[in-house]
Order: C-alpha cells, then sequence, then structure tokens
C-alpha cells in the first residue's frame, strides 16, 4: 500500500514538473507549504522553489501534493484527533414530481447516507473537523429519443452546508480548500455515534433515472472514503464521469 502511494505521489508530482504547475504540499506532520514549485524528483527526494530559494525534503515525508494553491491552518490539525470514515449505506428515496417556472418537470429526492467513524487509539484529542461529505449524481433522461442517445446529466451536493464548493468541473484542489479551511467546524468526539451516523441531502434534478452515484467522504484533511455505485448495470459509463459537472 505505501508503494502504491509512493507512485501516485511521483506521478503527481511529475505532472506538476512537467506543467511547471504551483501548487500546495502536505507534509505527514501536518505542516504544509503553499504556492511552491517542484524542481524535480531525485534519490528519494523532492526538490522545489518558492520566492527563489530552493529547498528539498524526503519524498517519504509527504502526505499529500494538490496543483493548487491552499490556505492550511497547521495549528489547528496538529489539536485534532484523526480518523477514518467508511460508508455503510447509500439510499435514494422516491421523489414526487413538480413543474418549473420553465415548464419543465423536475423531480425532488433524498439522498440518505449512513456512515460511521473510526478513532486512531493513540490520539488523546478529543476534537475533529466535522465531515465533509460530497455527492455526484449522474442521471440519463427517459424522455430522449433522438437517435437512440439519451442525455446525460451530472449534479454535485454536499453536506453539510458549509461544505459547499462552486465547481465547473471537479477539482480536488477546491475541495480541499474548504476541507482544510479554518472556519470548519470543529466537534468533540464524544457526540458522536461511532455505529453509524445517517444524513439526508434532499435535492431537485431535472426528469431523469439516476444511473451511478459517487460518494466521498473526508476527514479533518483528506479524502477518507469514497463508495461508487452503478445502479442500472450498464457498461456505458464513463470511467470519471464525475469530472463533468452540469448542476451544482
Amino acid at each position: 500500500m505505501k508503494k502504491r502511494l509512493s507512485l501516485i505521489l511521483v506521478g503527481l508530482f511529475l505532472v506538476a514538473v512537467i506543467n511547471c504547475i504551483a501548487g500546495t504540499i502536505i507534509f505527514k506532520d501536518n505542516t504544509s507549504i503553499s504556492k511552491v514549485e517542484i524542481v524535480g524528483i531525485y534519490n528519494g527526494r523532492i526538490y522545489i522553489e518558492k520566492n527563489d530559494l530552493k529547498k528539498n525534503y524526503p519524498l517519504s515525508s509527504v502526505k499529500a501534493y494538490y496543483n493548487e494553491d491552499i490556505e492550511i491552518d497547521s495549528a489547528i490539525n496538529k489539536r485534532l484527533v484523526n480518523y477514518k470514515a467508511r460508508v455503510n449505506k447509500v439510499y435514494f428515496s422516491s421523489g414526487s414530481k413538480k413543474k418549473s417556472k420553465s415548464s419543465k418537470k423536475t423531480i425532488r429526492k433524498t439522498a440518505e447516507i449512513t456512515f460511521s467513524l473510526a478513532m486512531y487509539q493513540n490520539s488523546q484529542s478529543k476534537e475533529l473537523r466535522q465531515p465533509y461529505l460530497y455527492l455526484y449524481v449522474l442521471t440519463e433522461d427517459d424522455d430522449s429519443t433522438t437517435d437512440n442517445i439519451k442525455e446525460r446529466k451530472v449534479y454535485s451536493f454536499s453536506y453539510p452546508r458549509s461544505a459547499k464548493v462552486n465547481l465547473k468541473s471537479y477539482s480536488i484542489g477546491k475541495i480541499m480548500s474548504k476541507v482544510l479551511a479554518s472556519d470548519r467546524k470543529i466537534i468533540n468526539r464524544d457526540n458522536l455515534n461511532y455505529t453509524g451516523t445517517t444524513v439526508k441531502i434532499p435535492f431537485t434534478i431535472r426528469k431523469a433515472k439516476i444511473i451511478a452515484y459517487r460518494l466521498e467522504v473526508y476527514n479533518n484533511d483528506s479524502l477518507s472514503a469514497v463508495k461508487i455505485g452503478n445502479l442500472v448495470g450498464l457498461q456505458q459509463i464513463p470511467k470519471d464521469w464525475w469530472y463533468s459537472i452540469d448542476y451544482k
């Protein structure tokens, strides 16, 4: 697993080097450096440049790299209990149809999501950031019959309201800016239901059926759990369909 993670990080770094992208590096000790350019990777070390000053660090000390500048409050990160999330269930309730002002039918639905949290035993802290949930829904319009091609749309939803990000396309950097924001709500671990918490995300979509979804759950500072569902068994669904967001 560690070897696979290292390969992923190297891949991201190589993309940054080739495109001269300024981004943010997060280290395993929860410190970070933003607005840096990666100069190269050599003998297990990453070489960076910021404000004409060059430095290098062991590649093994890097937790994550993002191709965008992210503001991080490292002081908050150091006093939080680390945890991981697990998605137990995602269910979409049936909704009622209504006519919008444009006379096009829309459907109200609710996503009921049950997830559980597990704390790392070596932490003495009782504080953690409230989990942020991002839900992407792929729909297919039953009324689209032109050339037997059914119109598909991608919707983006989040929980709680403070997690909302205005995305024109999927951007892990913009999501992480929200996840690591200093004003994100802090909660006490003693108030959690460890066996399972259920949240509801109500939403409205155009008349269509949901054919796939992707749910992401973020802990204090990273993506902790992903659940992907294909609700109709279609093989023609693109691999990374959630990258093209039509509605948010």
